[in-house]
This record gives C-alpha cells, structure tokens and sequence, in this order.
C-alpha cells in the first residue's frame, strides 16, 4: 500500500483549511490609512462584537434581543468609522 497519497491528501486539506482560516480573518482585518485612531476603533469594536456571541452562547442566547442589539449597533459604530476614513481621506 502507497502510504504517500492519503498523507499527500491530509496535508493538501489542512494546508486548504489553513489558507481558508487565514482569508476570513484578513476578511475581518480594515485599516484607514494615515488615521490609525480610527483602526484602532474599528478593531476594538470587532473584539467587543466577539465578546457578545461568546457572552450569548455562555447564556444559551437568552438575553432577551439585547445582545444581538448590541451586535447591530456594533456593526453601525463600523459603518461609521469607514464612512469617517473616506471622509479624511477625500473619498467621500
């Protein structure tokens, strides 16, 4: 039996998983050039939004709408900020 083709196979799938994991997350990566207060921001508000699914599935997602709330105003506190980049940087 050629033992190199199923390892050939595992390595090929975790090398694929591995680049996928590293696409999605420089996915979630946003910077505004020469305005680092606002990555800094934007950044924050990605960590304070994961500590909000960690804190629903640490209560079986029962708090009533609030936390999914926040997760919303979360994702409107970022649309914000790109929109105040594009305004610093002259693209709005």
């Amino acid at each position: 039996m050629n033992v190199w083709k199923p390892l050939a196979l595992v390595a090929g799938v975790g090398l694929a998983a591995s680049v996928a994991t590293q696409i999605a997350s420089a996915g979630d990566q946003w910077s505004c050039p020469n305005h680092g207060n606002l990555t800094t921001a934007f950044g924050d508000l990605r960590a304070a939004k994961e500590h909000m699914s960690a804190a629903q599935q640490a209560n079986d997602f029962d708090m009533k709408g609030h936390a999914a709330q926040a997760k919303t105003d979360i994702d409107d506190a970022q649309a914000q900020i790109k929109q105040a980049c594009e305004v610093l940087n002259g693209k709005h």
